[in-house]
């Protein structure tokens, strides 16, 4: 072979293996960027770990003191049709300990104003007032259902809190049993 083809196959060689240095280096970048991320993600499902089982603390505090609930509940005549659902509802809410987080009661929207949803607005509260405000109302009066909850992350601040909307339904003497 003559002295140009030697120079230049050892010039592909030499360009070959800068290309192949590259890609390496490309690899080992990307694998500690993937690295990072995971990490961070674990760390993300730590904390939601942590959320859920906080939760579930709540959930079953809550859950064992609904029987004080029922108990601390006015007694109310689920046959009176002219019920004070305004007090019902801000009283629910004053137990409940959400009395400040309670921004309105308003008529929602249905085609027989009688039988139209009440929805309750929250501005943000933690779920443990929200599902003690269930409860409560529940407890006030066995006619009261809570047919839709819709919830909204609140601005972050020290404690994770939601706004919410609480649609409430009343049942009626003749509505089926559910």
């Amino acid at each position: 072979m003559s002295e140009r083809v030697r120079e230049r196959e050892r010039m592909t060689s030499v360009r070959m293996t800068r290309w192949l240095m590259i890609l390496v280096a490309l690899a080992a970048i990307t694998c500690a960027v993937a690295t990072s991320r995971a990490l961070a993600h674990r760390d993300a499902a730590l904390v939601a770990q942590d959320d859920l089982a906080q939760v579930r603390r709540d959930l079953r505090q809550i859950s064992g003191a609904v029987g004080s609930v029922a108990a601390m509940a006015p007694a109310t005549n689920p046959s009176s049709p002219g019920a004070d659902m305004n007090r019902i509802i801000r009283d629910a809410a004053s137990k409940a300990g959400a009395d400040q987080a309670l921004s309105g009661i308003e008529t929602g929207p249905s085609a027989n104003r009688a039988e139209a949803p009440l929805l309750v607005r929250f501005e943000p509260l933690t779920i443990r007032q929200l599902v003690s405000f269930v409860y409560g109302l529940r407890a006030s009066d066995p006619r009261i259902r809570p047919d839709t909850i819709e919830l909204s992350a609140a601005p972050v601040g020290p404690e994770e809190r939601w706004t919410a909307t609480v649609a409430i339904a009343l049942r009626t003497a003749n509505a089926s049993g559910r």
